[in-house]
């Protein structure tokens, strides 16, 4: 059994944890029988056990990509060495949060980096061996440790260790096993481990080993499994409980803070009360008025006027009544409604009164204007999310037994009958999915069996009931999940939802080859070409797998378009999800394949349609009155990194400017800007992204203070935003920029930064974002804006709520709700 590591005791543990989870325990313990006890040889044998048992792709990645390794709960740093001998290119260092370990492992592998205090920087694996079940909390733990690595958590750990060991306090089992680790874990290989029959064992039961991958390494992972030519069912099975099992747990996180901010709702609710009592009392009491004071307005209304003298607390709760205002306590009492509940609309208000003060008028005025109707509305919204989420749960429950009781059964030497069995279709469908992809660079799939036998297979799951529906997105770029973009977001927040997501990919051609097409990602989304549609439909309709059938169109070319009535006759709810002006980047020689009649059609065709922006809500909303906005969103960013950004100017007073995406002179304002840098040597530039034409390069290169960083990946980039204080968005103003929705914004915001734009209106009403129309003299904004962050004005309360209410995860169960 190996020391526990270093965190501390959690809250809520018993008396005998805290002594098994304290210092001076560990300490005492390796000063003491830890070697008496084989606690070297017990390293080195778990560690041994690990590396023989680990899937190769995880090899192969740690070796093509020199992966950083840090033994989290090492020791005596023995492990450290073993790992050190076996990825000979790797950095491997060793954590325990004992002194005494670290100083003996110090002087044992002098070569080697240990520490009892946190490394600063990031490692890309965690690995750590029999520590957690010394926890009666691992989930908290693994949470923390998520924080600190940067790809994969790779764990060994007792399994069904119901041996009641004294410094053991949490049992893992085929229940109790985490398919998702911090916010973006997912569990990609699990493998139970026969311990005693290995010879000089150091266990005498069984050992399970899990592999969490970050979700941006998922794909990678794919792929290593194809290349590695193995057909391997531990993987198969991790990616499906992860993409299965993993919504459970999603859910019930998502429980938690819909309840704490129903929670915090209530209380602002009580709060706002009384100031709405205190503007009533300074209305005078409604008097009598002459006739010939009133203009008439053919609107009427049946209120009678408040009669004269009336207690204004009266008025008031009348007034709550009529607005649908429960008492803050009652609220919280009664937290589901039902899930088509809107935000009450305001009360009538009387409107015949146009040259006189109506005292009634005006209280209700203050009334629908005042914090509290406007935190009810909000406390309703949020009942109506939570009751979805508990719909969906509710679902999820059996499935998640069902696929416990499935990996159980495909175990080696299982002799326990499963309480279910999957049907031999449904076998054949995790068969199906995973083998191993075996195209080569430039070989074109065509319409192979193994791709038709994938569209099968995720049929078939989608009937058996284990994904919700078939998910059908198409997209103008293949699928990498790294990228923040609109279809790439929707089309993971899908496949978290339960759909099994089909990403149909743009080919100009059907010569041209598209490097993932055919690939099956996690489990739970396989991308085809635009081209395979036909296939896809053929496939749908000879297997009825459709389930909760969603087709977004979301490119209005002509192929996409005509397949609207197929999709609907499959039982397909069909969204036609406008993302740019396609007319405007037409007549800018792109978009070639465009047509006005190819658009309209889209809209009268689709179920419903959404836009990106308000400008495109206003240019169709003659053709269909009933089109929703639905914004972008903020991408899964490390709750650590927000308000990264600086809120003090640099010892040599310079302010940093900042800008990450693309820098191509279509739409990014260089002249401007490298005008305004011109004039501006207390500002400095940095600017992150690729795309910037040569003359810019040249330009760049006579300014101090402007500096072309590059490509930063999206994981990286708060590394950089740390020392920023202000963000912007450059683009050039047109009918182009105005349908726009920058993703980029809600980032920035969530990091602390403010942001001066242009070229995009609506934007000015986003928090701490200031509109301009030119950059060559922006310069008085951008000092506003820093004057205020160094003051301490910034309202971060505002920002924090808009990134919170802008996750992609909310615009998802917004848009299918």
């Amino acid at each position: 059994m190996e020391n526990q590591s270093g965190t501390g005791v959690e809250s809520g543990e018993g008396s005998v944890a805290e002594q098994v989870n304290s210092k001076q325990y560990w300490d005492g313990r390796f000063r003491g029988d830890w070697e008496k006890k084989g606690g070297p040889a017990q390293t080195i044998f778990f560690c041994k056990v690990a590396l023989n048992n680990s899937p190769s792709w995880l090899f192969d990645d740690i070796r093509e990509r020199k992966l950083s390794i840090c033994d989290w709960g090492c020791a005596l740093g023995d492990a450290v060495e073993v790992l050190s001998e076996y990825f000979v290119e790797s950095d491997v260092s060793g954590y325990d949060f004992s002194g005494i370990a670290i100083e003996q492992a110090a002087k044992q592998y002098p070569n080697r980096r240990f520490s009892s205090t946190p490394f600063e920087k990031s490692s890309s694996i965690i690995f750590s061996s029999n520590v957690l079940e010394h926890f009666v909390s691992p989930q908290i733990i693994l949470d923390r440790i998520s924080k600190i690595s940067s790809d994969y958590i790779w764990l060994l750990l007792p399994f069904q260790d119901y041996t009641d060991l004294s410094e053991h306090f949490f049992v893992f089992d085929y229940n109790t096993i985490p398919p998702i680790v911090g916010r973006d874990f997912y569990l990609s290989y699990i493998k139970i481990v026969d311990t005693s029959s290995i010879p000089n064992t150091w266990w005498s039961g069984q050992q399970v080993l899990l592999v969490y991958a970050k979700d941006r390494v998922l794909e990678r992972v794919s792929a290593l499994v194809a290349e590695s030519g193995q057909k391997d069912e531990f993987t198969l099975v991790g990616h499906t409980l992860a993409a299965n099992v993993g919504r459970l747990a999603t859910l019930t996180l998502e429980h938690l803070a819909v309840q704490r901010e129903m929670q915090d709702l209530g209380k602002r609710l009580a709060d706002a009360k009384p100031k709405v009592a205190a503007d009533f009392a300074t209305v005078p009491q409604p008097q009598e008025i002459a006739l010939e004071d009133v203009d008439i307005h053919p609107t009427s209304h049946d209120e009678d006027p408040a009669s004269p003298g009336e207690d204004p607390d009266s008025e008031l709760d009348e007034a709550l009544a009529v607005a649908d205002l429960p008492d803050p306590a009652g609220s919280l009492a009664q937290p589901s409604i039902a899930a088509d509940t809107q935000p009450p609309e305001p009360a009538a208000i009387p409107v015949a009164m146009e040259n006189v003060e109506d005292p009634t008028r005006k209280r209700h005025t203050l009334l629908h204007k005042s914090e509290l109707f406007r935190l009810q509305g909000e406390l309703d919204a949020t009942r109506s999310a939570l009751s979805r989420t508990r719909d969906m749960e509710r679902n999820l429950a059996e499935t998640q037994q069902k696929f416990y009781d499935f990996y159980r059964s495909s175990q080696r030497g299982q002799t326990q009958s499963p309480s279910w069995t999957p049907e031999e279709p449904l076998r054949n469908s995790f068969s199906v999915l995973g083998e191993n992809d075996t195209k080569g660079v430039g070989e074109d799939l065509g319409t192979d069996n193994r791709l038709l036998n994938r569209l099968k297979a995720m049929c078939a799951l989608v009937n058996s009931g284990m994904r919700r529906g078939l998910f059908v997105i198409t997209s103008a770029f293949e699928f990498s999940p790294e990228y923040n973009q609109r279809p790439i977001a929707l089309a993971k927040e899908a496949a978290a939802a339960g759909y099994f997501v089909v990403f149909v990919a743009w080919q100009w051609g059907r010569n041209e080859d598209l490097a993932k097409r055919g690939m099956l990602i996690g489990a739970t989304l396989l991308q085809i070409g635009r081209f395979d549609l036909e296939d896809l439909l053929d496939t749908v309709r000879s297997t009825g797998g459709v389930g909760e059938g969603e087709f977004m169109l979301t490119i209005p070319s002509d192929d996409f378009v005509e397949r609207i009535a197929d999709f609907r006759s499959l039982g397909f709810r069909v969204t036609y999800d406008i993302l740019d002006d396609w007319e405007e980047f037409k007549s800018v020689g792109q978009a070639v394949w465009w047509s006005e009649e190819l658009e309209r059609q889209a809209l009268a065709g689709a179920d419903r349609v959404t836009v990106v922006s308000p400008r495109l809500k206003d240019k169709f909303d003659a053709i269909r009155p009933d089109i929703r906005w639905v914004a972008n969103g903020l991408r899964g960013v490390e709750p650590r990194d927000r308000f990264v950004s600086k809120r003090s100017l640099n010892a040599d007073k310079r302010a940093i400017v900042g800008y990450f995406g693309h820098l191509t002179d279509s739409w990014f304002d260089w002249r401007g800007i490298i005008a305004l840098a011109k004039v501006s040597s207390a500002l400095e530039f940095r600017l992150i992204g690729y795309g910037e034409p040569d003359w810019v390069r040249t330009e760049a290169a006579k300014l101090d203070n402007v500096t072309l960083v590059g490509f930063v990946p999206a994981d990286r980039l708060a590394e950089h935003v740390a020392d920023w204080h202000v963000a912007i968005i450059p683009f050039v103003p047109s009918k182009l920029s105005e349908a726009v929705d920058p993703i980029k914004i809600y980032e920035y915001l969530y990091f602390g930064l403010p942001v001066i734009a242009s070229g995009m209106p609506h934007l000015a009403d986003y928090p701490e974002t200031t509109v301009v129309a030119d950059w060559a003299a922006a310069r008085p904004a951008i000092e506003a804006a820093i004057e205020r962050l160094v003051a301490g004005d910034l309202n971060y309360d505002v920002m924090a709520e808009f990134a919170s209410m802008s996750t992609w995860r909310r615009r998802f169960l917004d848009w299918v709700a």
